[in-house]
């Protein structure tokens, strides 16, 4: 009994389709699995080799050889001819029945193609199948490469290879230098062929997808998808398909709409900091003069509170001045600190007041130690002094 594995699910030409793996079945010369089977939806749609439904890779110009099952064995030759020159082709060996889901795999593998290579023989021209494989690789303007394997009519070719140049390779022609030929004509450009391929492939999956923006080229792959298309207008052997135009301008649209957003979106982000910077401006202004004013309030407040106190003093010196007179030096005291609190006419008043009364002192009388007893004159012009110096002394008072 069979044993399935899912190898992968993909989408062509808008069909899905489930790859599967028959575990146990043979595999080929790589190692794969030859045997598969690709379900659509839950069907089984139809049945062929995973190699021959996979675009191989290769360091190459990727291959898609159209033929008549006619020439199966020609097709074999040639085939082997490219693996031994290190190139792989996508070949339908099977002949299955050329159902719409084949079709459209099979237009999938011309798409990823680089180079669509025909088998001219009278039963391929003939073929409806290889006719519109031929109309597909045209209207993608592949490269397509003939090769004469039996003479035909040329009227009866298609105008897409009747205007190209032929390879011969009949029974009487070299094969090997047919084969070179090909060889030459699959390298020629490749840079260019390849990114063609590339190009349509994502161009198509875009068409597919609705054209959906999600799809579109970015940053260094439009600049040289751009170049490329500026490159194919100035060469009428190279020229893109309109899908592919309107890809890249769809692409290059895209990228303009992202960039007016994204300059929106920065400019609205410019004009949200100016706001925010003349905001924050207008409350730093705000809190430097109101914390000017608060200092002006405070000096005010301290200027009043020093004019109270000096008032307060001024009031207490009077006091004391008119109390008693022992107190008078401490009145004088509390005036001269009102003076210097708050320097104000009353304040000074009563430091004038206070001072006027003060004994002064008119002269000095010194003995070498204690004195202990001091007598005046009767008439007051003399003093006597006793000091335990073992001294008595007369001074004038006048000078001393």
């Amino acid at each position: 009994m069979f044993r399935w594995q899912l190898l992968d699910q993909v989408n062509v030409g808008g069909v899905k389709y489930y790859v599967r793996q028959v575990a146990g079945s043979p595999k080929d010369q790589t190692g794969r699995f030859r045997l598969v089977v690709v379900y659509e939806a839950d069907r089984i749609a139809i049945e062929y080799n995973a190699a021959d439904l996979m675009m191989p890779e290769t360091s190459g110009a990727r291959i898609f050889i159209s033929y008549s099952r006619k020439d199966k064995g020609f097709v074999h030759r040639l085939d082997e001819a490219l693996k031994r020159h290190q190139r792989e082709a996508w070949v339908d060996w099977e002949g299955i029945r050329p159902t719409e889901e084949f079709m459209q795999a099979i237009f999938a593998a011309i798409e990823s193609a680089d180079t669509f290579i025909f088998v001219l023989t009278p039963d391929s021209v003939a073929s409806p199948v290889c006719g519109r494989e031929i109309a597909h690789a045209a209207e993608h303007n592949k490269r397509m490469v003939p090769i004469v394997r039996a003479d035909v009519e040329a009227h009866e070719v298609p105008e897409a290879l009747a205007k190209l140049n032929w390879i011969f390779c009949r029974d009487g022609d070299d094969f090997e230098k047919a084969v070179e030929t090909l060889i030459q004509a699959l390298d020629t450009d490749l840079d260019w062929v390849r990114a063609h391929t590339r190009l349509l492939t994502r161009a198509i999956e875009w068409e597919n997808k609705g054209k959906n923006n999600s799809f579109v080229l970015r940053g260094v792959d439009l600049r040289a998808a751009e170049q490329w298309l500026t490159e194919a207008g100035a060469d009428k052997e190279r020229q893109p398909t309109p899908l592919q135009t309107d890809y890249i301008i769809a692409s290059r649209k895209a990228a303009a709409r992202r960039q007016r957003i994204t300059l929106g979106a920065v400019t609205f982000g410019a004009l949200v900091a100016i706001v925010l910077g003349i905001v924050a401006w207008s409350q730093r202004n705000e809190a430097i003069t109101q914390r000017k004013l608060a200092d002006e309030r405070r000096v005010q407040a301290e200027r009043e509170s020093q004019i109270a106190l000096a008032r307060q003093l001024t009031a207490q010196s009077e006091l004391l001045r008119n109390q008693q007179a022992d107190l008078l030096p401490r009145g004088v005291l509390l005036a001269v600190e009102a003076m210097r609190r708050f320097p104000c006419v009353e304040a000074d008043l009563a430091l004038r007041a206070g001072l006027n009364p003060l004994p002064r002192r008119i002269a000095q009388m010194e003995h070498d130690d204690k004195v202990r007893s001091v007598a005046l004159t009767s008439d007051g012009k003399y003093v006597a002094s006793g000091g335990e110096d073992q001294t008595a002394r007369v001074w004038d008072p006048a000078t001393g």
